[in-house]
């Protein structure tokens, strides 16, 4: 068999929920070999918690699906000694698997890895902290846009002492 490795690569937390190995290509068919991959019951058992990941907890306040999900929360850098880890039967050589899993982005942490050990050399590595957009930052989207067409001002009243009133009875600037 295998272990699978759930850790932070730096001080912080993050929510996860409905982590799954499944058999296959696709997403959702099959049974799941992670035990309690959902977070509804307590870590101990399925989960050994290691290192600076030891104030981990499934916690009720996030959910994906369900009623919990894990929190996991790292006071380091995580490894194969700080983690999360799961042992994970012995599949034949060749076996194709498919990870999934949500996790809610975080502002205190920086990149949630996941990886097996020994055996292959799998590894899924995703920034979980939120990329803001503007301003304050620049602007991922920036794009140079096409002329607007030319405008064209025939009449301009800046004091209306005679005309059209509003629904307040006043005359406003048109």
């Amino acid at each position: 068999g295998t272990n699978l490795l759930v850790f932070l690569n730096s001080a912080g937390d993050v929510f996860i929920d409905d982590l799954s190995i499944l058999t296959g290509t696709e997403a959702g068919v099959g049974p799941n070999l992670i035990a309690n991959g959902g977070f509804e019951s307590p870590l101990t058992g399925s989960w050994e918690l290691l290192g600076n990941h030891t104030n981990s907890v499934v916690s009720t306040d996030v959910s994906h699906s369900g009623n919990s999900s894990m929190r996991l929360i790292s006071t380091g850098p995580g490894g194969s000694s700080a983690t999360l880890r799961q042992f994970i039967p012995a599949l034949p050589t060749s076996t194709v698997c498919t990870l999934s899993y949500w996790f809610l982005p975080s502002a205190t942490a920086s990149n949630l890895t996941m990886r097996t050990t020994p055996g292959s050399a799998f590894a899924s590595v995703n920034t979980v902290r939120p990329i803001f957009s503007s301003p304050g930052s620049a602007n991922a989207a920036a794009a140079v846009l096409p002329p607007f067409p030319p405008l064209w001002l025939n009449e301009a009243q800046p004091e209306n002492l005679t005309g059209i009133t509003d629904n307040q009875g006043e005359r406003e600037p048109w």
